[in-house]
């Protein structure tokens, strides 16, 4: 590095937030795909079991037209995916509080409403909420994946 370029044009708090929230949006898809592994475990963000399928459940699984993405079986783990589509409409999104960056999870599906009704009463959580966010184990991985492209982005406004 370059000490007299850095005198020169040094990395401000407003460069570091910046390379974190380019970071997420980078790799959004890859943040996004940890939060569908731990909904495909079952899990919550607290690693809570969201609800176990009931037998009525399985049986509409296996009469249903489309059949569900991934099998629903009495007894096992809710796995949120049905339709695909809260999979699919899931983003994650930065926003900026007091020079700190919060990532943010949340779904425009049109089946969360119903998704969470249905938690409320026959799932396992007190708050349906808690199913977005990341297990300790998984966000230990995502600090590490936000923090390598933002260093690197970072070491890249260094050496210009």
């Amino acid at each position: 590095m370059n000490l007299l370029k850095y005198i020169k044009n040094p990395i401000t708090p407003t460069d570091l937030i910046n390379s974190v929230k380019v970071s997420v949006s980078e790799n959004e898809l890859i943040l996004k795909k940890l939060q569908t592994e731990q909904w495909g475990e079952g899990e919550d963000k607290n690693g809570e079991v969201i609800g176990f399928y009931a037998k009525t459940t399985e049986e509409i699984a296996k009469r249903a037209n489309p059949k569900p993405n991934r099998p629903k079986i009495a007894g096992e783990r809710w796995n949120l995916d049905w339709t695909g589509e809260l999979n699919r409409r899931t983003d994650i999104k930065t926003r900026t509080v007091s020079n700190d960056v919060l990532v943010q999870i949340d779904s425009t599906s049109s089946t969360l409403l119903p998704l969470f009704q249905t938690i409320e009463i026959f799932g396992r959580l007190s708050n349906p909420n808690t199913i977005f966010g990341y297990q300790t184990k998984r966000k230990d991985v995502v600090t590490r994946i936000i923090k390598t492209t933002a260093l690197s982005k970072l070491k890249r406004k260094l050496n210009v």
